[in-house]
């Protein structure tokens, strides 16, 4: 029979039934359906007195474009079973989400302490996450291709670290280097804004015109400034305000461009705004951009910035034009920078430039604090560790508990796959309830961490957004998956013959192991985040212990920025006096002097010529001009002699006080008083060395102590025209709320002045730097390690206790032959303490492996601090054996007789 004629042949190839495997059922039905049809046609035919091949063809012709049908009918099907089987999905998802909270319902202790685990857990990366994600991983906002934007960070032999620069070298880059499509130079300054009692101090930027190109930014509002308005030696006064600024200062109205704002000693013109969240190439944005050239008043380098290639003070950046390689570009800038900048700095050879992309130069700028937060990210997710395992206890526990129900389910045919799904769907149920708990953690806990790194953050920028949505999600999903699982596969395999007799003792050794093993992993998890608080607070107290030679919470210190309002010298030395005048009568104030700089500030050095007995010493030291009770307000001690009086005026005999270390360096044990020191040079008149004074940090809190001379502000020969107020506030109470009466005081010492800072000596910049990475530590440390002592004390007693209900029976065959209630007791104890030691002295291990990492962000303390060891692992043994105590004490309650009869 050929291929055209119809035939039973034919017929069989065209309806092949596919009942052969999954996945093509929807081909089977279709087949098996149309046959039942074609069949039907045949079966009319024959009976009307066709023959079987008149009746297959006429009832294949009558059927159509056959194949093509099939194909649409077999789609059809294959859509069907698809919606079908989704439903039945869903529907078997239903009920076993309803299921699980029916059964979390139930034990709401239980609830409560795993959503509770999980939320301090997840949230304590959460809360991590969002400060790590804005300081280190998140690019700048609005910036356009930030990759290919660096910083040029010079160094020699490897270590990279000099961020600042000149703006000879920023200028001869800028002209002629041509790896680079834009080059920038910033450099952050304090802006005085208005004048008299309403003046404020805000948060600059220098910036060359080319830095908002360099950036790719476009305002929100307005313009940017233009490279013909930032032209040395003197630019237009014009000037850029942040977002927030506009709308703190100006409501955030379109009519601010063109608004007048007096900063320094002139009228700048508002011309642009920045938009929303744009906060340059740092982590804070500054509330004004101010042309470089413009602010030669605010300069820290004053008239000479332009031309001065000695001193560095700038940041530069440059954007890398496209396929330039960046080692080639770094080169050519240094090649540039030796040409301009003649120098030790640039001209020895082994220095050279790096290009630090923008997020590792400004991780670089955090310093310590950047690596402090990478170390507590690291511990938090320990303290996840520690949650996951306790919630793991739980679980295992909860199983055992519902041995006979999971074993009646499965004698009643119930699938495992199904119900290690519904097991598992419990904790992932818990862990996306715990992370929604946890969001409120972050933002409660992002926002104290965020304060603690960036006081100066803007206060509208929520501690939780999308990406930490996200990460919260991801792991809440993640920890539900992974805690559960193996609580799951081993609850649904029981031995079903036991399980289901009554009164048999749940749980076996195996199981009590396993609890016991994740027990010691959170004993040893827990001691190391211990010992790292340890360790912190250990530096923190050595800081507060080391001799600086001046009460860093006791002294405030009061500033005017008299040269960038234009005040001649003779003007500003009435001012302060005038100023000191009015401090000295605000009620609670013990001292106040007017000196030319303060510890942590701008330092000048000087010459000395000390006459000997054989000859001249000449030396260079650094030089105070001071008023009487300057080392009092200071809380400095003066070892030998005295310290300036009001006699010690201009005309009287010239006196002069040092330090300790320079004394000593010159005059050895001899006695220095009554010494003829000339300061400045060998023509300067003999000053008469009056008082020794004990050694005080020139800049950093970590540096070696300096030689210091110390000379009356009316006697002062250093044409130094800086002038800053000490004053020390009567001992008692917080030193800080004298801050708003001496600024009032100092504010109206005089009509139309800048704003007057007073701040605490403890909150200046340089100190905060130094403190701040060991406050930092400590305080979070020591809020994870208490945070996971809790997680631990709870792992205890839920162990133990547990361990006691199965041990029932045990218990009272013990009490009945003659043990003692407080040998129990002892028993009980023991076993949980037990696996506590030995999980403290795995911790001990890893504390001890691990230090090397935590050692270059301590103070004079070791990582390896034998005091930090063994008083973290005795406190968290004696934690260890407080929380076994009540149920040891529920042991020694049993009765044995019905011990006995339950069993």
């Amino acid at each position: 029979m050929s291929p055209h004629e119809p035939g039973s042949g034919r017929v069989k190839r065209l309806f092949r039934l596919n009942a052969g495997g999954r996945g093509r059922s929807a081909e089977a039905d279709t087949d098996a359906e149309l046959r039942f049809h074609f069949e039907q046609r045949v079966d009319a035919l024959l009976a009307a007195g066709r023959t079987r091949d008149e009746a297959e063809a006429e009832a294949l012709a009558r059927f159509g474009p056959f194949e093509e049908s099939r194909a649409q009918l077999v789609e059809a099907a294959r859509h069907r079973e698809e919606t079908l089987n989704m439903l039945d999905r869903l529907g078997a998802f239903r009920q076993d989400l309803g299921y699980v909270v029916r059964q979390l319902r139930r034990a709401p202790g239980f609830t409560a302490a795993v959503l509770l685990t999980f939320a301090l857990g997840i949230g304590a990366n959460a809360t991590m996450f969002s400060v790590i994600d804005r300081t280190l991983l998140r690019p700048p906002a609005f910036v356009r291709d930030p990759d290919r934007i660096a910083a040029l960070v010079a160094g020699t032999d490897g270590e990279f670290d000099q961020l600042t620069s000149n703006f000879p070298v920023y200028r001869a880059l800028r002209d002629n280097a041509t790896a680079f499509d834009h080059v920038a130079a910033t450099a952050t300054v304090d802006v005085p804004l208005g004048r008299g009692e309403g003046a404020q101090n805000v948060s600059g930027m220098l910036a060359t015109a080319t830095y908002f190109p360099m950036l790719g930014v476009s305002p929100a509002l307005g313009r940017f400034y233009r490279p013909d308005e930032d032209q040395e030696p003197m630019g237009a006064a014009v000037v850029v305000v942040s977002y927030d600024f506009w709308q703190r200062q100006f409501s955030g109205v379109s009519n601010a461009i063109g608004a007048r704002l007096f900063l320094g000693d002139r009228d700048f013109t508002v011309i642009g705004v920045t938009p929303k969240g744009f906060t340059g190439i740092d982590l804070v944005a500054p509330a004004l951009w101010i042309p470089m050239s413009t602010a030669s008043g605010l300069q820290p380098m004053g008239t000479g910035w332009a031309r001065t290639s000695v001193a560095t003070w700038l940041r530069v950046f440059a954007r890398l034009r496209p396929g330039v390689p960046a080692d080639r570009a770094a080169d050519d800038a240094m090649r540039i920078a030796r040409a301009v900048a003649p120098s030790a700095f640039f001209t020895q050879k082994a220095w050279a430039f790096r290009l630090v992309p923008i997020m590792r130069a400004r991780a670089s700028e955090e310093g310590a604090s950047a690596s402090v937060l990478t170390l507590l990210g690291a511990m938090s997710a320990i303290v996840l560790l520690i949650a996951c395992a306790n919630v793991a206890n739980l679980l295992v526990a909860r199983g055992l508990r519902r041995r006979r129900e999971i074993a009646v389910r499965l004698a009643l045919g119930v699938s495992r796959s199904r119900l290690v799904a519904q097991l598992l769907a419990e904790s992932v149920v818990l862990a996306l309830a715990g992370g929604a708990a946890a969001l409120l953690v972050a933002y409660w806990g992002g926002g104290v961490v965020r304060r603690l790194l960036l006081a100066d953050a803007p206060v509208d920028v929520s501690p939780v957004d999308l990406r930490v949505l996200a990460f919260t999600a991801i792991v809440a999903l993640a920890v539900g998956i992974v805690t559960g699982l193996v609580p799951a596969l081993a609850a649904s395999s029981p031995d079903l013959a036991g399980a289901l007799k009554q009164g048999v003792r749940e749980g076996g050794g195996q199981r009590m192991r396993a609890r016991s093993v994740l027990l010691g992993t959170q004993a040893a998890l827990c001691l190391v985040l211990l010992v790292g608080a340890g360790l912190f607070v250990r530096s923190l107290s050595r800081l507060g212990a080391m001799p600086l030679g001046v009460d860093l919470d006791r002294v405030l210190i009061g500033s005017m920025s008299l040269r960038a309002a234009g005040r001649p010298k003779a003007e500003v030395d009435a001012i302060f006096t005038r100023a000191l005048e009015r401090v000295r009568a605000v009620p609670g104030i013990a001292a106040a002097a007017v000196a030319t700089t303060v510890p942590f500030g701008p330092s000048y050095g000087t010459g000395l010529a000390i006459a000997g007995p054989d000859s001249t010493v000449h030396e260079t030291s650094m030089i105070i001009a001071a008023t009487e009770d300057y080392f009092r307000a200071l809380g400095s001690h003066v070892l030998v002699g005295r310290e300036f009086s009001a006699s010690d005026a201009e005309g009287a005999p010239r006196v002069a006080v040092v330090n300790e270390m320079l004394a000593t360096r010159i005059w050895g044990k001899a006695s220095p008083i009554g010494r003829c020191i000339r300061v400045g040079a060998d023509t300067a008149p003999c000053a008469q060395v009056v008082g020794v004074v004990e050694n005080v940090r020139r800049q950093s809190i970590f540096e070696d102590s300096s030689d210091f001379v110390y000379v009356p502000l009316a006697q002062a020969r250093t044409g130094n025209s800086a002038r800053q107020l000490v004053i020390r506030p009567a001992a008692g109470g917080d030193a800080r709320r004298f801050i708003a009466p001496v600024r009032i005081a100092i504010q109206t010492s005089a009509p139309q002045l800048p704003y007057a800072d007073v701040r605490l000596i403890a909150d200046a910049p340089i100190v905060q730097e130094a403190l701040r990475p060991t406050r930092l530590g400590a305080a979070l440390f020591g809020a994870f390690g208490a945070l996971a002592l809790a997680l631990a004390a709870v792992g205890v007693y839920g162990v133990v206790s547990y361990d006691v209900g199965q041990r029932t029976r045990e218990i009272g065959i013990r009490l009945a032959l003659g043990a003692r209630e407080a040998d129990v007791a002892r028993l009980v104890v023991w076993d949980g303490v037990r696996v506590v030691a030995l999980g403290a002295a795995i911790g001990v291990a890893v504390a001890l492996l691990g230090g090397r990492f935590v050692a270059p962000l301590l103070f004079e303390v070791s990582p390896h601090d034998p005091v930090v060891l063994g008083g973290i692992a005795a406190a968290l043994l004696a934690v260890a054996t407080i929380a076994c105590i009540v149920p040891a004490l529920r042991a020694m309650r049993v009765d044995a007789v019905v011990a006995l009869r339950a069993e």
